[in-house]
């Protein structure tokens, strides 16, 4: 069995018979090759959007995080099966405000 069979394109024009590995690229408009793609010149600049900025320090704040205590875990886990873990709802609302208004802030 012969794996390199000859590949027609649709409509089965014989004139662009090729194998995957010997096929050659298509011309351009006019008949010839198309130009390399423009490369980037050294005086170009790139401009980030805020949101991009915020992102951006998002990840770097994240990276800036310890990772997991899980002896504190273990000990806040226990606490709250036991009963003696206590949740303050107001204090949570509060602190949660406040970050929304930092962020809120810090975006102006």
């Amino acid at each position: 069995m012969k794996i390199d069979k000859p590949i027609l394109p649709p409509g089965g024009d014989p004139s662009v018979r090729g194998t995957p590995s010997t096929r050659k690229p298509e011309p351009g408009p006019g008949g010839g090759r198309l130009p390399p793609p423009p490369s980037a010149s050294a005086d170009e600049t790139v401009a980030l959007s805020s949101r991009a900025s915020l992102l951006a320090r998002a990840e770097q704040m994240m990276n800036e995080v310890p990772e997991i205590d899980w002896q504190r875990v273990e000990t806040l886990r226990a606490a709250i099966q036991s009963g003696q873990f206590r949740i303050h709802p107001e204090k949570i609302a509060d602190s949660l405000v406040r970050e929304v208004e930092a962020l809120l802030h810090s975006e102006s």
